[in-house]
């Protein structure tokens, strides 16, 4: 089982491939919807999906997360502003060493 990040830019898929995790590069709400339905891979477990992209389609995110697996978690991708700074968010920044 593996983690695999999807996510509309490509400084934060960078940052993730530079750490091990795969992922895909996604523009749009419809492009996001088809690659969760049809091309998570059989052997991810933990699927990331970055703030902005998610809330481009958050019906079908939200769908998704009701799936135990894979497990769907939204990560912070440095464009939002004024975020609430709850506990996963805070995590994920220290983990990752995103500076936001």
């Amino acid at each position: 089982m593996k983690m695999y990040v999807l996510s509309s830019s490509s400084d934060v898929l960078a940052g993730m491939r530079l750490a091990g995790i795969e992922g895909s590069l996604i523009k749009s709400g419809e492009e996001l919807e088809k690659f969760l339905f049809s091309g998570v891979p059989e052997d991810v477990a933990i699927l990331m999906i970055t703030r902005t992209l998610a809330k481009m389609n958050t019906p079908v995110v939200d769908e998704m997360k009701k799936k135990d697996i894979p497990l769907v978690i939204e990560i912070p991708d440095g464009k939002q502003e004024d975020e609430d700074d709850d506990p996963v968010t805070r995590y994920v920044r220290e983990t990752m060493g995103i500076k936001i």
